[in-house]
């Protein structure tokens, strides 16, 4: 809650306050400027305790404002937006150069608006047509390049990697060596890998991701990133386009609450790879797993 002066009147007093969506836990502690003040987030030594003592007493600070720290004010949205922009291009960084794709990442304009493409319903019942392979498969891909051999031509190939639901996974390489061959655009949802699991940017030509699922991880805002790959044939047309055409439509609180849920993402990420690993050695030391296994 903001604090203001008893003197204060009440316009000023609508004005500091503004209500923000979401849960009562995320519009506390602010500032009087709505700022998070980050001089709390360390406390002072205590003489009676020992330097171990004081570190553990500074994790549980920084745990409690990572994991229930405050937003940000309305009149930061913008910024809340950059440093999304930039959490998403310092994990790229760590495999791909520092900072060569922030300015190629957005969350709201889409692969098919970028591509000039429609829906599939759109495109299979007036456009000019599209082919959906549901598995994604050695097979789908063989019919995939007996179709452009025989002189059908694709604007774009969508896929995910892995698959959601059943984590299916296509063979990348294959369908970038088809994509320089055949002149079409590769585009890879890597949501449920995610980009700091799965390395995919040097077969595709655009990758998107939602943010909604681990990168936020609280199932309250929902939100999207592009990302252009600058080694990409395609990348002058498309970053060419998306300067263009692209509006920056994403919602002020929806960003800021993408971003203060996102500041902990990597290591969310670390403790569920732990986890699913985990569980992986479970079900395969159980008789389930053995049977999974025999009819493999």
């Amino acid at each position: 809650m903001t604090e203001v002066d008893n003197d204060t009147n009440s316009h000023e007093i609508s004005s500091e306050r503004r209500s923000l969506k979401g849960p009562q836990r995320y519009q506390k502690g602010c500032s009087a400027s709505g700022v998070n003040d980050d001089s709390k987030l360390k406390s002072d030594p205590d003489p009676s305790l020992s330097s171990g003592q004081n570190w553990l007493v500074d994790e549980g600070a920084q745990f409690v404002e990572e994991r229930y720290g405050r937003n940000l004010d309305l009149s930061y949205a913008a910024e809340s937006k950059r440093a999304i922009r930039r959490r998403i291009a310092g994990a790229l960084a760590t495999r791909n150069g520092p900072n060569q794709f922030a300015e190629d990442i957005d969350s709201a304009m889409s692969a098919k608006e970028l591509l000039g493409v429609s829906e599939r319903d759109i495109l299979e019942k007036w456009g000019p047509g599209c082919q959906f392979y549901g598995n994604g498969s050695a097979n789908d891909l063989d019919d995939l390049e007996r179709r452009c051999v025989d002189g059908e031509r694709f604007l774009a190939l969508f896929c995910e990697f892995p698959g959601n639901p059943l984590l299916h996974t296509p063979d990348l390489r294959r369908i970038r060596g088809l994509g320089n061959r055949f002149n079409f655009a590769v585009v890879v949802d890597e949501t449920i890998g995610n980009f700091l699991n799965v390395h995919v940017l040097p077969d595709a030509d655009v990758v998107v991701s939602s943010l909604t699922k681990v990168f936020s991880g609280d199932s309250n805002v929902m939100g999207g990133s592009l990302i252009l790959n600058p080694s990409s044939r395609l990348y002058d047309k498309l970053k060419s386009t998306m300067e263009s055409e692209y509006e920056d439509n994403y919602w002020a609180e929806d960003a800021l609450f993408m971003e203060r849920n996102s500041r902990d993402f990597v290591s969310r990420i670390a403790r569920i790879n732990t986890n699913a690993e985990a569980i992986c050695d479970v079900l395969k030391a159980s008789d389930l797993g053995q049977l999974e296994c025999l009819q493999m």
